[in-house]
């Protein structure tokens, strides 16, 4: 059986989040962390994303063998996704903490990666 900790806000919404492993946030990342309102991490990685793609596009054009680039790449992805996965429902849980919501039903804090502040 899956596990989630509750987190309510003052003005009663309620959100909860499976602990340990996001499918979501592995396969998605960017995007995922968009529509779970994290903003600053979600346009990070997306602009950093861009950034990579753009460079290596302009050495390509430019002439340059980008074959060694372009493996760095796919498994800096890779290795991205696997953070998010690993990670991403601590840090959405740490973001729900800090934008006012209470841990109202800890199920296992001591099962996240991450602290919250």
């Amino acid at each position: 059986m899956k596990q989630h900790d509750v987190f309510r806000h003052s003005d009663g919404r309620i959100e909860t989040v499976k602990l340990g492993w996001s499918w979501p946030a592995c396969l998605f990342c960017w995007f995922w962390a968009l529509a779970k309102r994290m903003w600053l991490l979600g346009l990070a990685v997306m602009a950093a994303n861009g950034f990579v793609a753009g460079f290596i596009s302009l050495l390509d054009q430019l002439g340059y063998p980008v074959g060694v680039l372009d493996a760095l790449w796919m498994a800096g992805i890779l290795l991205l996704q696997v953070v998010f996965g690993l990670y991403g429902n601590a840090w959405r849980a740490v973001h729900l903490l800090r934008r006012g919501y209470v841990l109202e039903s800890p199920q296992a804090p001591s099962a996240w990666p991450v602290a919250p502040r």
